[in-house]
């Protein structure tokens, strides 16, 4: 083995003389150069024996033209409260000679896409703002070098990450340049509420602050009598829509029957980066406090015979024991219409003996408290009040007595007439008689006689000829008397009849 190793040992020698004579160095650690120049940077080295060395190479990098423009974003990340204005800063810079060619903001999907704001161009000088940002995204251009982007209105679904990228042409050469910047849009949380669960016989309480929809998950903290107390972890769950809930519990012993229990304040506070304050709830562990009865309707002082009314028992319940409610009525029993449901008490169909002073009790484990309310339930009165006069002066039921009453009296007027007019006329069907009329005021007066009967066989004849003009003289099976002239009546005035011309148009109506 020993053997080998010297064997080898004149070759190892030899190695190391020969990289030995290999010497490279620069003459210089550092160059500098004016912008755009060119560089040289030295590198010289030695060989052995019958070498030559290596002259020093001239280089021209392409990075020092592209290092003339920059892009940075000022801040990482932005938070602005849902529904106010935010700015996303970014800067660019430009060498000598360069020109921008365009500015475009982008929102960065979780999957990595590029989801198009807005875009700007210098040629010709347009900005348009794409779907989803029209009339909330513009560009803030200060200056020559800013590039920022402004959102009105921030939606929580603006919440995530957007690059900014500037395009330029530099050298000739267009080039494209990028920086991202978070947005963080802060929804602040509901007012927190205490929820928990007490053992009597234990005397374990358990209580739970819980602060719902916020973004990010509100902080809780828990006091008891105003100092902090150690809760457990938190935990922030992440509803469908993004938004987080945060709950916090702590573990007190608290006996009902110990001296203060009823005393200790315990508060949980929910701060949030979008609330100037916290936001607080508080309690206390002991008996609830009754603080009024409320009625409807609400002025009990007119309350009548057979109304309905609701008595609500409002009660500021001890922490975690939840009140049980107990209705009575001072010195008797509850009315047989009254219907009693938790805190709340209702008198259906009131009656006079339902008055009296009701009673709403709420107790727990700790302790009860009570209110009372007086109720006066009055007779409906036999006599009304008087009624309204009218123009007349008279009561408005007399009035309408009047105007009943004549109202009949002329329909009874009316159906006696109709009556006896029926009777006249049923008997002139049966035995006609003879009216005179008194003569008329006139030039010529006639008196108007009823004509005798006239016998069947002495009908009036036949119109078929309607153009024979009528005669004087005595017709065929007409008495052979000729028309006598009614005594006392004027000359030229005859007997008024089926044969008298001028009396056509007036024949006789038995109906009148």
């Amino acid at each position: 083995m020993t053997r080998h190793l010297l064997s080898f040992l004149p070759l190892l020698l030899l190695t190391k003389a020969a990289l030995a004579q290999l010497t490279v160095q620069s003459p210089q650690p550092s160059v500098q150069v004016p912008l755009g120049q060119p560089a040289v940077l030295p590198c010289t080295y030695t060989l052995g024996s019958g070498d030559s060395p290596i002259h020093s190479f001239t280089l021209y990098p392409l990075s020092a033209a592209l290092a003339q423009l920059t892009v940075q974003s000022p801040q990482p990340s932005v938070q602005v409260p849902l529904g106010q204005p935010a700015v996303l800063p970014c800067t660019y810079t430009l060498g000598s000679g360069d020109s921008l060619r365009e500015i475009k903001w982008y929102e960065r999907t979780m999957g990595g896409n590029r989801v198009p704001v807005v875009f700007y161009f210098t040629n010709p000088p347009q900005e348009t703002a794409f779907r989803g940002y029209e009339g909330r995204a513009s560009l803030v251009t200060a200056d020559a070098s800013t590039a920022s982007l402004r959102l009105n209105e921030t939606r929580f679904s603006d919440n995530g990450q957007f690059e900014c990228l500037v395009g330029a042409m530099v050298s000739g050469v267009p080039q494209e340049v990028t920086a991202n910047i978070d947005l963080r849009v802060l929804v602040a949380p509901h007012a927190p509420k205490i929820t928990g669960d007490y053992s009597e016989a234990t005397g374990h309480l358990n209580l739970t602050c819980t602060a719902l929809h916020g973004f990010p998950a509100a902080n809780l903290t828990w006091y008891r009598n105003g100092l902090a107390v150690p809760a457990g972890r938190v935990d922030v769950v992440t509803d469908g829509q993004g938004f987080q809930d945060a709950r916090v519990s702590v573990n007190f012993t608290v006996m009902a029957n110990s001296s203060g229990a009823g005393t200790v304040t315990y508060r949980c506070d929910a701060s949030h980066p979008a609330l100037t304050t916290a936001m607080q709830a508080s309690g206390k562990l002991g008996p609830p406090i009754v603080t009024g009865i409320t009625t409807s309707p609400a002025n009990i002082e007119s309350l009548m015979e057979y109304d309905d009314v609701t008595l609500t028992c409002a009660a500021e319940g001890g922490l975690v024991l939840e009140p049980t409610y107990r209705w009575s009525r001072d010195g008797t029993s509850l009315p047989d219409g009254a219907v009693a449901a938790g805190n709340t008490l209702k008198i259906v169909f009131a009656s006079p003996k339902d008055s009296g002073t009701y009673r709403c009790t709420a107790s727990n484990v700790l302790g009860s408290t009570n209110a009372k309310k007086t109720l006066q339930f009055k007779e409906q009165p036999l006599i009304r009040e008087p009624q309204t006069q009218d123009e007349s002066g008279l009561p408005g039921e007399i009035t309408l007595v009047i105007v009943l009453a004549v109202f009949a009296g002329l329909g009874a007027f009316g159906g006696a007439a109709y009556y006896i007019r029926r009777r006249k006329l049923s008997q002139d069907e049966e035995a006609p008689e003879v009216v005179e009329e008194e003569p008329k005021p006139a030039v010529a007066p006639r008196s108007i006689l009823k004509a005798p009967p006239v016998p069947m066989a002495q009908q009036r004849p036949s119109l078929t000829n309607q153009n024979v003009p009528p005669v004087a003289s005595v017709d065929q099976g007409r008495p052979s008397h000729s028309n006598p002239r009614p005594e006392g009546a004027p000359s030229g005035v005859q007997e008024r009849g089926y044969d008298n011309p001028a009396s056509k148009g007036d024949e006789f109506n038995p109906q009148y």
